[in-house]
């Protein structure tokens, strides 16, 4: 079953994290994954937008693979760069499968 990966994120300076949004979809892609939010509008229907307006949501085949992907030595050499520039919320979505 697919496995999600959620993350609601504020980023005060976009380029302080560029190298980051440039390198993180090739990790994403190697380790079987695809963006399908990335950024873009939100409306929200009910309730209100949270603490980070950006929402991103990517697809893994299955729980392993996101786990790899997040694990990898490729994602940690940029990891950091993440963390030290925005504020978010990161997290794996369970399907109802292995998740």
């Amino acid at each position: 079953m697919s496995c999600y990966v959620w993350v609601e994120i504020t980023i005060p300076d976009r380029k302080k994290i560029s190298e980051y949004m440039r390198k993180a979809p090739y990790i994403v892609q190697k380790y079987n994954g695809k963006y399908l939010v990335r950024g873009g509008e939100v409306s929200v229907l009910e309730g209100t937008i949270g603490a980070h307006p950006i929402k991103i949501l990517i697809e893994f085949p299955d729980k392993d693979s996101a786990v790899a992907w997040y694990e990898s030595p490729e994602y940690k050499n940029i990891h950091h760069i993440r963390t030290d520039n925005s504020f978010c919320n990161f997290m794996l979505l369970n399907t109802g499968g292995d998740c």
